[in-house]
């Protein structure tokens, strides 16, 4: 078929005919629709700022420690986190230093972001269990 692709020839489009439509159109989609997690449009601009795609936030929920602060919930992924998960044969070293931050009302996702000092990460700054108990009840995951 020299000249011809599906009833157009080459001379008619050079001469401003409309081009045939493309052989393979996929359609738009979005890449959280098929997430399990609920995201705050401020979290997946906070990701697409900071490179940070879907299955890396899955995997720190999955892997990462949980801490209950400041009426939210904090996933993390540190040093420890990856020691464990090479024990069981999974690689996070590119995740150390991720956190996620979650709503503790619904488990969206609020924002997402890194640091790899995961010191200043701890369970209602300054406040003991009981305090967490009253506060929180038995929702609260890092009381167990």
């Amino acid at each position: 078929m020299d000249g011809m692709h599906e009833g157009y020839q080459t001379d008619d489009w050079a001469n401003g005919w409309e081009c045939p439509p493309p052989e393979t159109s996929k359609p738009l989609t979005d890449p959280w629709e098929d997430s399990f997690l609920p995201l705050t449009h401020h979290a997946r601009k906070r990701m697409q700022q900071r490179r940070i795609d879907l299955s890396m936030v899955e995997q720190v929920i999955q892997f990462g420690r949980e801490v209950c602060t400041r009426g939210a919930l904090v996933f993390a992924i540190g040093r420890n986190e990856i020691a464990t998960a090479a024990k069981r044969g999974h690689a996070l070293q590119q995740l150390e230093g991720i956190h996620v931050v979650t709503s503790h009302d619904d488990g969206a996702v609020l924002t997402v972001y890194r640091n790899r000092d995961l010191s200043n990460l701890k369970s209602n700054l300054g406040h003991g269990k009981r305090w967490r108990q009253k506060k929180w009840g038995k929702n609260c995951p890092s009381l167990s």
